[in-house]
This record gives C-alpha cells, structure tokens and sequence, in this order.
C-alpha cells in the first residue's frame, strides 16, 4: 500500500508488516508502535496519513495556509460525494456486515482504533514523562563522568607513583571492565522478549553501527595509551590541565563533523574555561617529578597533548555515528555500541600486552609494589571500573545531550581534579588553581545559561506555532 504526501512515500506493507515514512517527520520507534497497532485493528490508510500530516505539523513543518485550505476543502467535497453517493443507494442496499467486511473494520475494532491512536498522538505531541525520564537519565550518566574525569587520573597516578611502570598494562585497564555492561545488556534484552515474545532481537546493532564502533574502538585504545603515558610521566595536576584542553580540540571537530551550533553563552563557556586551563599552566615549570628526566617529561606532556586531541575527535565522531544509524538509537543500543568500542580498544591493547610481554611482568610487579601484592590488583580492579564510568558516562551524555556538553563537563572537573590531587598527593595548591576554578564555575554557568535560554525559546516556539495547531488540525481531521 502506497500513496504521496507532499512529495514523500508512505509506504505499508502489510505482507512484510512494517511502516515506511521516508522523512523525518514521525521517529521510527513511533512508526514502529503505529505499526504494531495497525497489525491488530487495522488502521486504514486514510488514517495513516493523517498521523503523518499531524506529525509533518508538529514538528515544525506545516505547509502554508493555502495548501492547508485547499487540502480541507478537497476532504470536505469528498464527504459530500460519499454522503450523496450513500444516500442514492440509501442503507440497506448494502447488508450492515458486507458493508464492515468492506471497510475492513467492524464497529468494535473502529473504537479501539481511535483509542489506541489517542494514545499513540498524546505521546508524540507531549510526553512530560519521557521528558523527565531523559532529565533523569542524563543526570545519572553526568555523575558517572564526574566520578570517571576525578577518579581516572587519580587511581592511575596512585599506580604509578607506588611501583607501576606498564604502561599497556594501565591502557588495557581503562577498557577492561568492559563485562559489567553486559548486566544492563541482559536486563534490556529480558525487558523486550518478556514484551514481543520470542521474536525479540538479541542483538539491535547493524553492520554499519559495528563496523564504525569497532574503528573508533581502535582510536580510543590507541588515545588510550597516550593518556597512561602522559599519566605516567607528569603530575595529576599537569596532566588534568593539558586533557581540559580538548574542549577547544572537540568543538573544533563538532563544528566540522556534526555542524554544532555555537551560540553566544556557549562561546563565551569555551573562552572561560580554556582561560582557567592557560591560568594553571603558569606553574607547570615547577611541575616536573624528582628523578624525571627532562625528556621523558616532555614526551609525556605531548603524548598527554595528543590524548586530548584524538578524543576531542572521538566525541564528535560518536555522535556522528549516532546521527547517521539507519536505525532507532535507543539507550539500550548505546550500551551495545560502548561494549563493541571497549572490546576492540581492550584487544587493540592485548595485542600490545602480548608484544611487550607484559602479562608475564604482571606477577612481578605486584611482589614488588609498596602498597603490597593484594592491593596491587585492588588498585588495578579499581582502575578498569572507574575508567569504565568514565567512557559509559562520556556516551550516555553525548546521546542524552550533546558531544560538546561532554566536553564542557570534563572541563569544569579540572579545578576539582586538582583538589583532589591536593589531598590525596600533598601536590601544592597554588593561586592559579582557585582563579581557575572560579574560571571553570562561570564557564559552566555560561554555557548551562545559554542552554536555558534556548530551551526556553524553544518550548515558546512550540507552544505558539507546533502544539496548537497540531492539535487544531486533529480537530478539524476528526481524530481523537
């Protein structure tokens, strides 16, 4: 079954049970839904396209009045041919249940037609409570970026100022924890069999999700390495500043890669927040560990350098591969796409743990690490879960939000991270770190302000010119 909207191919093929809208109008997990309920009470046609021109209304794309106008009186000469042509024959030309067999619904099935697409268009016009679940779920992928930006850096450096000196070993470790996300995997997939049966998709990733996670996968264990030599090598201090600067590197590539928008506050964030990070530079002369030498800090300072560079690309590619999925991006597919991500950087790793012998080291090491042999591998536990908030939060917040944002967190964390390296590694806590620290609490204002404002434009822009009419037309149309 086919017809033309405005130049666009609905398409229902019922032999293959599944709906087409080939736009952008309705989300497929919608279409899905409308599917799924048109399978059982069948939808007719006619009603299909008006949830698309409803949808086409609601989301910003509503033709002129002219059209509008003419598209009403065509529907409204074609009721008056039907009711003519009705009346001519008069009822009982056609028996009552030929009559429904035609229509292909009986009475009952029209009412549970009309009430499941009531329920179906009260949720694509507004759904408060998926707002709120998305708050919820953003807010919780926040504090496990946080407790991954502070946390990272510290249990590493614990590592290595304590006895460690592999650095594969510490690279492997930032994606080893990989296994732990396959609990939320299991419990999304029992949530979708328990609701389609034995029909659910034990996997929802396609080829081209693989393939693109599996690539970037490669640049994270590979950004991986840089980041536990830069680690390694340089204060926690040092290096938090230089990995705050790939806020500039993931702007740069979200402007080019995922056409980011820029606005006034969130410039103004990127400004304040690299100021804060030039600010802390001017201790770094004094930064350089007893015993170091001068060249093995400067090799980690640009490795650390690099770091931030390649995962100031990472970020914008993520959510590139989230815009260009020919499929639904759910959070349940986002957790397949972070294992896959983790499993070829960890293996990317293995094959370097392999080269360098390093597995072979690891027992030695731990007879010979200060802390003791048993809190040699708590440390290393410790090491692969919280790298593992790290990366989980980083996704979760680029889906939820935006690759920017993410950004914009890591960075804000710096000053913390720099407390805690206070505490924890009787660093010295100089002038510098607290101007930067304010820098960074008004960067992060900026940009939540300027983020406020545009919500709020566009919850105005909505209420004025999308709901309201979506809602007329749904009157006018005769839906419920």
């Amino acid at each position: 079954m086919k017809t033309k909207i405005e130049g666009k191919e609905l398409v229902y093929d019922i032999a293959q049970e599944h709906l087409i809208l080939e736009s952008i109008f309705i989300p497929k997990s919608r279409l899905e839904k409308i599917a799924r309920i048109s399978r059982i009470i069948f939808i007719p046609k006619s009603r299909l396209e008006k949830i698309a021109r409803i949808s086409r209304i609601r989301c910003g794309r509503r033709e002129s009045v002219d059209d509008l106008n003419r598209e009403r009186k065509g529907n409204k000469k074609r009721t008056e041919r039907h009711q003519q042509s009705q009346k001519e024959r008069g009822p009982e030309t056609i028996p009552r249940d030929e009559r429904e067999r035609e229509r292909g619904q009986s009475e009952p099935e029209r009412t549970r037609a009309n009430q499941s697409l009531s329920l179906v268009m009260a949720e694509t016009v507004a759904d408060p409570r998926r707002k709120g679940l998305k708050r919820l779920f953003l807010v919780l992928n926040c504090i496990m970026l946080s407790v991954g930006t502070c946390g990272s850096p510290l249990i590493m450096r614990l590592y290595f100022v304590r006895g460690g000196a592999r650095m594969w070993l510490v690279s492997w470790l930032e994606m080893g924890a990989w296994p732990m996300l396959l609990v939320p995997l299991g419990a999304a997939y029992s949530r979708r069999r328990s609701a389609e049966g034995p029909t659910a998709r034990l996997v929802l990733m396609d080829r081209f999700l693989f393939a693109a996670a599996a690539g970037i996968g490669v640049l994270l264990g590979l950004d991986n390495y840089f980041y536990a030599y830069g680690v390694g090598r340089l204060p926690v201090s040092t290096s938090a500043l230089l990995i705050a600067t790939q806020l500039a590197f993931t702007a740069g590539f979200a402007f080019l890669l995922v056409r980011q928008r820029f606005t006034s506050c969130s410039i103004n964030s990127i400004f304040l927040l690299t100021i804060g990070a030039g600010v802390l530079s001017m201790h770094t002369s004094s930064d350089r560990p007893a015993g170091e030498s001068k060249g093995a800090y400067f090799t980690g300072f640009f490795m650390t350098l690099g770091a931030a560079a390649l995962y100031g690309l990472v970020l914008p590619l993520v959510e590139l591969m989230y815009k260009k999925a020919k499929q639904a991006v759910t959070y349940s597919l986002v957790l397949e796409i972070q294992l896959v991500m983790c499993f070829f950087a960890t293996a990317f790793c293995t094959v370097a743990m392999l080269v360098n012998k390093d597995f072979q080291a690891i027992p030695r090491e731990a007879r010979n690490y200060e802390l003791g042999e048993a809190r040699y591998y708590v440390v290393l536990v410790w090491t692969a879960i919280i790298n593992q908030f790290f990366f989980l939060g980083a996704i979760g917040v680029i889906f939820y939000a935006s690759s920017l944002f993410s950004a914009v967190i890591i960075a804000t964390l710096l000053p913390f991270t720099e407390i805690l390296a206070v505490i924890c590694f009787q660093e010295k806590f100089q002038a510098e770190k607290g101007v930067a620290l304010a820098l960074s609490l008004w960067g992060f204002a900026s940009y939540f302000y300027g983020e406020f404002k545009l919500a709020k434009k566009e919850k105005e822009a909505t209420a004025g010119t999308v709901i309201k009419p979506a809602e007329t037309e749904m009157h006018q149309q005769g839906l419920p």
